[in-house]
């Protein structure tokens, strides 16, 4: 299903946000990349961050080919993303065909400027993107638009689980089909990507911006519900306070219906906020596997650790 790859894209990338002169590994992904002077690794996402300017450069390993993951890479696409699409051009990345992306988007009250690498084989599609405020233009355009250009992929085996900062624990009906990112998709049989809307997924993410202002977060985690890009007409019917991991947040359920076919879907999602930010759990079912499910998909959210926790 297109618009479900194109919908994980969008969740996993839930939020905006050194060393040498030379290439390193990016954690998680077989992507590796110049940082730029004053960026550390960071702890949040696959990838590298300033937390003195604001800015950061995010890594992405999507398994599925660069037409089922970029879809909507235009202007329609990125405009429903709240994204302004500013330039798109042919580039080559080492070995691999590709393209170069600038985007704007204001987020919190702040402007931001974006580079986007995207290249490709038949298998999967890499997305490396460079967010900085926009009165850092000046700065960090230039600096950051050869960072992403630089971007390489590597062959050395990798283990995705070495980008998550959570746990959770799969079911013997949900099963782990991918970890991309700092996010997990879990789905009936482990399938990956889901065959047709019958087959419910449960999506983790944590957001990758660290100290978020969030005054009200009953609203915010309600407001993630109408940002699902499968979905449409969601309507929320619960939304109960709840703790799990140490960490509080809110569950909440909702109707909706799919963004193709209208047909009718079920959505359960929780959202927890620590110092740093956020995880947002969701899961999605048919109207017709949706009561069957959600006692399972509560079983996942509940078993929700921090990855600090584990050790």
């Amino acid at each position: 299903m297109k618009r479900l790859i194109a919908s994980v894209v969008m969740f996993l990338v839930v939020s905006v946000g050194a060393r040498a002169e030379s290439q390193e590994p990016v954690k998680g992904t077989h992507v590796i990349l110049t940082p730029p002077s004053g960026f550390v690794v960071a702890d949040r996402f696959p990838g590298f961050m300033s937390e003195a300017t604001g800015a950061s450069v995010m890594v992405s390993e999507l398994p599925a080919p660069f037409g089922e993951v970029t879809k909507d890479f235009n202007a329609s696409g990125f405009k429903k993303q709240g994204m302004t699409l500013l330039t798109q051009e042919k580039a080559s990345y080492g070995t691999y065909n590709g393209e170069l992306i600038s985007a704007a988007q204001s987020a919190r009250g702040v402007d931001f400027l974006k580079w986007m690498a995207v290249f490709w084989d038949d298998k999967t599609t890499y997305l490396v993107t460079a967010s900085f405020p926009k009165e850092a233009k000046a700065d960090l355009s230039d600096v950051l638009k050869k960072t992403v250009m630089g971007a390489r992929v590597c062959t050395t085996d990798v283990d995705p689980f070495d980008a998550l900062t959570f746990r959770v624990s799969p079911t013997n009906d949900m099963k782990i089909a991918k970890v991309i990112g700092n996010g997990i998709l879990l789905s009936k049989g482990g399938v990956f990507p889901a065959k047709s809307i019958e087959t419910p997924i449960f999506v983790v993410g944590a957001s990758a911006s660290k100290g978020l202002a969030i005054p009200d977060k009953k609203v915010f985690a309600e407001a993630r519900l109408q940002k699902i890009a499968t979905l449409k007409d969601v309507r929320v019917k619960t939304t109960d306070p709840i703790t799990i991991g140490g960490l509080d947040g809110f569950e909440s359920t909702a109707d909706a219906l799919d963004a193709d076919s209208a047909a009718k879907m079920l959505v359960y999602q929780v959202v927890l906020f620590d110092a740093d930010g956020y995880y947002a759990m969701q899961g999605i079912a048919s109207e017709g596997q949706g009561k069957a499910q959600l006692p399972t998909l509560k079983q996942i959210a509940r078993s929700f650790k921090k990855a600090e926790a584990q050790q």
